[in-house]
């Protein structure tokens, strides 16, 4: 698989969590006219102008290929212009589209995201397209503990912390090369006392009974890890007295890394 466009502006990720709810597909900002992804047969389009409801639509004017296996190709916020003279037969590379300011979009650009309906689950593209240039390593920039009682705070390097169960919140920035928008990293991975405790994989997102569940060492409602927007929940930990660490490690879809060691001291 290609990219739509590959000089465009990556301002939003899949996995990111943005104001409490993840999204689902890559926003890119540019402007000019979008190949196919993919080769495939069309299945859906819908002109924004053409709505019989008032009401705004996400995806604005948008349309939908059906690329085999299951697989949907969806390119949404685009320009009304030229949307009804689509091919139905599409070949990879094919010009189709121009980019648009349609649906929720921010700023010129296009939304692309896949849609697995064999699995019933969201994909991430970088799955499938080539690499995005990313020299850059994730930022850990706050790691919160919550307790029972409804307490929480920002933890240091060096903490002294009361014994207990505490719910671990982590907010990480991943930035790719010429670009300084805030994305989502490709996996957050929690160590408890050097052995992994939890681990957040931002690979599929998947849809079950109309409820959306990411996957966190088993399959967990994404309002259990996306409520504490922009952070993450990466689970609740019980500590007791003594020496205690935490760790989390980032990861972004090239492999680069960072990680964040926390000494507890546990009264």
């Amino acid at each position: 698989m290609d990219w739509p466009l590959d000089y465009a502006l990556l301002t939003d990720n899949f996995g990111k969590n943005k104001r409490g709810v993840p999204v689902l597909g890559m926003s890119f900002a540019v402007e000019g006219t979008l190949t196919a992804a993919d080769a495939g047969d069309l299945l859906f389009v819908t002109k924004e102008s053409y709505k019989a409801s008032r009401l705004p639509s996400p995806l604005g004017t948008w349309f939908a290929v059906d690329q085999g296996n299951g697989m949907l190709g969806i390119y949404s916020r685009l320009s009304d212009e030229d949307i009804q003279t689509l091919p139905y037969r599409i070949e990879q590379g094919t010009p189709l589209i121009s980019t648009g300011h349609s649906g929720f979009s921010e700023q010129e650009g296009f939304h692309f995201s896949l849609y697995d309906r064999r699995e019933r689950q969201w994909v991430n593209p970088v799955k499938f397209a080539p690499p995005l240039q990313d020299t850059r390593l994730p930022s850990i920039q706050q790691v919160r503990m919550r307790n029972n009682d409804g307490g929480i705070f920002t933890i240091a390097p060096r903490q002294r912390i009361a014994q207990g169960q505490w719910t671990v919140y982590v907010t990480v920035m991943d930035l790719v090369d010429s670009n300084e928008h805030s994305l989502a990293p490709h996996s957050i991975s929690l160590l408890l006392n050097g052995s992994e405790f939890s681990r957040l994989d931002f690979e599929t997102i998947i849809t079950h009974d109309g409820m959306l569940m990411v996957e966190r060492n088993g399959l967990v409602p994404v309002q259990k890890v996306y409520a504490a927007a922009p952070s993450f929940e990466l689970g609740t930990v019980r500590l007791t007295r003594g020496q205690a660490s935490i760790e989390i490690t980032a990861r972004d879809s090239r492999g680069n890394s960072r990680n964040a060691l926390f000494d507890l001291v546990v009264e």
